[in-house]
């Protein structure tokens, strides 16, 4: 009978080990995730900046562009979702996983950071706009 334990003992540090590659695969592929989503969200940021400060674009070209900015942070928001669902899901009762966990905070802001800029240039937009509506109903 011991041998039938020694075959279950060494079956057990297998799935261990497996389980261990499996977790380390999935965090791999969770830092790949956070750092593309850092990537496209530096691109886009600098894709905004770039349009909105054309000295040319007219309020309705602004706020056309203030719009699609908004669903390009739509799908931002959707793509950190999934992958704050995969780190909670990996890290699940785990403690050696603060490395993630940082990336993802730091993702997090970044997002918040590009959002609280884009609700200020649509406050600019429209403050340009109602200053418009008012010179035209005072003339």
């Amino acid at each position: 009978s011991s041998g039938i334990n020694a075959e279950y003992g060494e079956r057990g540090a297998l799935d261990r080990k497996k389980q261990i590659e499996d977790r380390m695969a999935r965090l791999q592929q969770i830092e790949e995730d956070l750092a593309g989503f850092i990537e496209d969200l530096n691109r886009v940021k600098k894709d905004f900046d770039k349009k909105l400060s054309n000295p040319n674009l007219s309020g309705d070209e602004k706020k056309r562009l203030l719009g699609e900015f908004e669903e390009t942070k739509g799908g931002l928001e959707k793509k950190l979702d999934r992958i704050r669902g995969d780190v909670e899901a990996l890290c699940d009762g785990v403690e050696d996983t603060p490395m993630v966990k940082r990336r993802l905070q730091e993702a997090e802001q970044k997002l918040r950071d590009f959002t609280a800029g884009l609700d200020k240039s649509k406050d600019l937009v429209s403050q340009v706009d109602d200053a418009l509506k008012r010179h035209e109903k005072a003339r």
